[in-house]
This record gives C-alpha cells, structure tokens and sequence, in this order.
C-alpha cells in the first residue's frame, strides 16, 4: 500500500500561497513537468521575503514575485519548508 497522507488545512493554505504568485514560477512548473521532470516545485527555494518559490540565479536564489535575491546558504527548498513546518 502507498504511503499517502492528507493535507493539513495549514499546508493547504500554504499550497494555495505558494501558486498564486508570479506566473513565471507557474510557466516554469510546467515547462519542467513537460520535460520529465519529476517535482520541480519541492526542488526550487523558497524566498525568506514572502515564502513563494524563487528561481536559482547566481549562486543564490531570486523571488520573481517580490524580486528578493538570497544567497544559496540562507534559503532552503519548499519541501524542506513544508516538512519543517516553517509556514505555520
């Protein structure tokens, strides 16, 4: 049997945060998913600003959303985020 759970009402809130954002982030996810990727939103960073997904650039990441840069040592990736529980 698969190891499944379901959803908090917290981490549903976050998902929703999370794409509603910039549209490039959404474009991103799904040129990605078009290419065999095979999670490409747990991957990517997430801003320390406003808490959606940044894009890798520079040795760091950037928010296309608030247009935060954070160098790679003080970011950490959304499924880290969403385990940890840092969204609550």
């Amino acid at each position: 049997m698969a190891n499944t759970r379901y959803m908090t009402p917290q981490e549903e809130r976050y998902m929703y945060h999370l794409l509603s954002g910039d549209p490039l982030i959404g474009s991103f996810i799904r040129n990605q998913m078009r290419h065999g990727a095979g999670d490409p939103l747990a991957n990517l960073p997430v801003c320390p600003k406003c808490e959606r997904p940044s894009l890798y650039h520079d040795n760091g990441a950037i928010c296309p959303t608030c247009g935060t840069f954070a160098v790679k040592e003080k970011t950490h990736r959304v499924k880290d985020h969403i385990r940890q529980g840092y969204y609550r």
